[in-house]
């Protein structure tokens, strides 16, 4: 074997040669651990490898020092990433009993919630179209808010408007606060609203509206919190039954109520609004 292999001999590096070896590799470090390696912390850890660790040579008792301190890190970020979620939604959840909202979304950027729209660059379509530039304006205000059309200016391609062929670099990306979003601004926190009531989110008005007086109705009628009840509606309004009938679960749960009809009741009232409900509720022994 002594004929066949040379011996090498590998120097123990240097400081300074152990420094390029753990910024070579640092990289792949951060890549794999998600972290973020400062140029301080590679000279503390060689410092510390050689001060505390003596049955080792370096580089290998430094990268051994740099994968774990890079684990613990990465360990501590996520249980800090679970601790603000978990903070996140219960703040969003008192948000939505308090402003009565279905969603709450936290956004980087305020722009999503507005129109991106296209205006001419005068500057720059003036020196290119010279005397188009009037006619591709009045085309401009027909397609302004056409999203295919503002995103191929966003990607710098080039967008036809009436036979011409045109640069992005002629158009500027503006930003229009859209009709249906309403948004405060105050101490520096935006909130956006989105108004518009579609009939989904009247239809759940509707049901938690009638829930929270069938909830009255049973303190009226004086049943204890615990009494298991039936209960049953009648309403000339087709609507309102329908919605009442998708949501049976939710009612049975919140009411503590069995959805049917009943030899005898108890109590009746009626809710009157934009349409009359006659609630029945009877107390099951």
């Amino acid at each position: 074997l002594e004929r066949r292999f040379q011996k090498i001999v590998v120097d123990i590096p240097t400081k300074e040669e152990t420094k390029d070896i753990l910024n070579n590799v640092k990289e792949l470090y951060e890549k794999y651990h998600f972290v973020k390696i400062e140029e301080d912390i590679i000279d503390l850890i060689i410092d510390l490898s050689e001060k505390y660790i003596y049955d080792r040579n370096q580089p290998d008792k430094a990268l051994d020092i740099l994968d774990e301190v890079c684990a613990k890190v990465n360990i501590k970020e996520d249980n800090t990433i679970k601790k603000y979620n978990a903070l996140k939604r219960e703040y969003e959840n008192i948000l939505k009993n308090e402003v009565n909202v279905k969603e709450v979304v936290t956004l980087d950027n305020f722009n999503s919630l507005k129109s991106e729209y296209l205006t001419l660059n005068f500057k720059n379509a003036g020196a290119v179209l010279k005397g188009n530039v009037n006619d591709v304006k009045m085309l401009l205000e027909g397609v302004a808010y056409d999203k295919e059309l503002v995103n191929s200016v966003k990607e710098g391609k080039n967008i036809t408007i009436g036979g011409y062929d045109l640069e992005s670099s002629l158009f500027n990306i503006e930003f229009k606060e859209k009709e249906s979003i309403k948004v405060i601004s105050e101490n520096g926190v935006n909130v956006g609203l989105d108004v518009v009531i579609t009939k989904e989110l009247k239809d759940e008005g509707i049901l938690r509206d009638i829930i929270r007086q069938c909830q009255v109705y049973r303190k009226e009628a004086g049943f204890n919190v615990e009494d298991r009840i039936t209960i049953n509606f009648e309403s000339n309004n087709k609507e309102i039954l329908n919605i009442l009938s998708k949501n049976e679960k939710l009612i049975s749960s919140e009411l503590l109520a069995t959805v049917g009809e009943s030899s005898k009741y108890e109590f009746t009232d009626t809710i009157k609004d934009d349409y009359e409900l006659t609630v029945h509720m009877n107390r099951i022994k």
